[in-house]
């Protein structure tokens, strides 16, 4: 199926055919994929506490942190409530 898809990649001309291409290559590689190599691990994941105030000096260490999702806790680390999308 993977090369039926470059195939299909590589001969067309029509843009959302190659942009749908190149996203199912994607979707096929995390077939084999483990989810330790997918996953953050939970020691080093950023998680913000749900009465941290977003000022401007948050959003910047948000910003820098490059994270698309930010679990949101109650009281402890392991209660996750929300998650933000960054």
């Amino acid at each position: 199926m993977r090369k039926l898809v470059e195939i299909t990649k590589k001969e067309t001309t029509q843009i959302w055919i190659r942009m749908k291409s190149e996203f199912f290559l994607k979707v096929l590689s995390f077939l084999h994929a483990t989810v330790k190599k997918i996953m953050t691990s939970k020691t080093v994941l950023f998680t913000m506490e749900k009465t941290t105030i977003l000022d401007s000096a948050k959003i910047l260490e948000i910003s820098d942190e490059r994270v698309a999702r930010i679990p949101i806790y109650d009281s402890k680390e392991d209660q996750i409530i929300r998650v933000l999308y960054a």
